[in-house]
């Protein structure tokens, strides 16, 4: 149970991480 806990918390981190990044990357891109 605490394994897929963990998991669901990882994959929402990833996912904003991901975002930021991706946003970041775009901003830096074009400017």
């Amino acid at each position: 149970m605490k394994n897929i806990y963990l998991l669901e918390i990882d994959r929402e981190y990833v996912e904003d991480f991901v975002t930021v990044t991706l946003f970041i990357l775009d901003k830096w891109w074009s400017g």
